[in-house]
């Protein structure tokens, strides 16, 4: 659980969208610009003003100081009662200040009118420290805003902890990735509301280390329902040999429960023959779903899991776009490669995928349960594990070495080796299960359509096609990985 709570104001605690839309087309009307759709002057809820007017309308500092004492004009007078405190936050508020939390606000708006605000709304009980911008220009940025705030609260604190061990026990909660990275800059964590004035993937660019879509996923975070990422990594294994183990454990799980499952199902067709008809697919859909079943059982309160990360909606979509080329191309070259090294007909018939299944039980099995199961044990648990052990470069080695080896044919192994790298790149990028897994689901899906339906060689050149495939999912896959991590920070 968090000790020290920061709030940013305007988009996390009230929906300030009246009071500052209105105010900022008064200001332009005032500078000669008129602009009659509010809509367009959203952008300015969260970031400093002066940044705002020069971003979007092209002013220079004078005319940008002109522009802050005509919003203020209107803004001091009407514009801060034009404020909503969000549905449910002060309950929010409640139950954390209940809780022992200290509560602080860091806006960048004025202090003055923060402060106002605040008071208007009977929101002002519940916090320790609130800081804001200065009228005279001072303390705009918002990591000054965070550090002034962060030193008034640990001013308070009485434990004897340094300001390191505070800072571990600190959060600040936005809606604009100033926030994520103002938070950043100082060393704390931050966590975005989704439910503010963020653009799309806003937050999950600026590495925000959680996403609350509501005020209930808010609470649960800031009460501790989930575990920080700083709390799982205080809790390693201490030993070389235990956090061996700590990484490994999901491989394990995997084989085992999949095994026992198997053995049990089998034992079960005995009585019920449809379990194991069609060459046993019903079985292998059961044993996969008894998989994804026990494992988010076990695990799914010890790690995180963020399905969607808050990415932009095009990620989901280039990853199974992406997926597709990329195994198409790889499975293309194997076969050729395979091919001029005359490998044996025994090597060759275990590497290519045969089938020979029901397309739709097969399309069940193939495309959507072998890749979930596998995305759990591979990118979600172990990679998260050996991530929080190790570095990121090793995790993605790690993991991928071992999802090869797990497919056991060398070729394959190869080909899984490969397509494991770029996954864990995926998932490391965007931060959202979803992707590697709808890259997986690609993947597979191209493989069992291609097997099911057949090809006649003839009718491509096999090469190029594969080239062809490689070279569209390049800009896919840059798409995919360019920036930096999304995926919440560690330490």
């Amino acid at each position: 659980m968090y000790k020290y709570i920061l709030f940013d104001l305007d988009g996390t605690l009230t929906d300030p969208k009246e009071g500052i839309c209105r105010s900022v087309q008064y200001a332009l009307e005032k500078s000669g610009i008129k602009e009659e759709n509010i809509e367009k002057l959203t952008p300015f809820i969260g970031p400093p003003l002066a940044d705002s007017f020069a971003e979007y309308y092209g002013m220079d500092e004078e005319h940008c100081k002109e522009a802050i004492k005509y919003y203020r004009e209107r803004f001091s007078v009407t514009g801060w009662k034009e404020n909503i405190p969000y549905e449910g936050i002060g309950t929010v508020l409640a139950k954390l200040k209940s809780s022992g939390a200290k509560l602080g606000v860091a806006s960048s708006k004025a202090t003055v009118f923060v402060e106002k605000i605040l008071k208007y709304f009977g929101l002002r009980k519940y916090f320790s420290v609130v800081i804001g911008s200065e009228l005279d220009g001072r303390r705009i940025n918002k990591d000054e805003i965070v550090d002034e705030a962060l030193k008034r609260l640990y001013a308070r604190d009485r434990s004897g902890k340094s300001e390191e061990e505070l800072k571990n026990l600190t959060v600040m909660v936005g809606d604009r990735k100033y926030d994520i990275e103002g938070a950043h800059q100082k060393g704390i964590e931050a966590i975005g509301v989704a439910y503010g004035y963020q653009l799309d993937g806003e937050l999950a660019e600026a590495g925000a280390d959680a996403i609350a879509s509501d005020m209930e996923e808010l609470t649960e975070l800031l009460l501790g329902g989930t575990e920080t990422e700083n709390d799982r990594i205080r809790k390693l294994p201490r030993s070389s040999m235990g956090r061996a183990v700590y990484m490994l454990v999901p491989f394990a799980f995997y084989l085992i429960v999949f095994r026992l499952s198997a053995y049990a199902l089998n034992k079960l067709g005995g009585i019920f023959p449809f379990i194991r008809a069609d060459r046993g697919i019903y079985m292998n859909i059961a044993a996969y779903v008894i998989i994804a079943v026990v494992y988010f059982a076990v695990f799914r309160k010890k790690e995180p899991l963020n399905l969607f990360g808050k990415v932009s909606t095009a990620y989901p979509a280039a990853a199974f776009l992406c997926g597709m080329l990329q195994a198409a191309a790889l499975n293309i070259f194997a076969e050729r490669l395979m091919e001029i090294l005359k490998t044996g007909n025994e090597t060759v018939e275990a590497a290519v995928f045969h089938a020979d299944v029901s397309f739709l039980p097969g399309l069940i099995m193939y495309v959507l349960c072998s890749p979930l199961c596998e995305e759990f044990c591979f990118r979600w648990l172990m990679y998260g594990r050996i991530r929080r052990c190790l570095n990121v470069k090793l995790a993605v080695f790690t993991t991928a070495l071992f999802f090869g080896i797990f497919h056991g044919n060398p070729v394959q192994g190869v080909y899984a080796f490969i397509m494991g790298l770029i996954m864990a790149c995926v998932y490391e990028r965007t931060g959202a299960f979803l992707t590697p897994l709808l890259f997986h689901v690609g993947a597979n899906a191209v493989i069992y359509v291609a097997a099911f339906v057949g090809k006649d060689a003839g009718e491509y050149n096999p090469i190029a096609l594969a080239i062809v495939c490689l070279l569209a999912s390049i800009p896919l896959l840059w798409y995919l990985v360019r920036g930096k991590s999304n995926r919440k920070r560690e330490g």
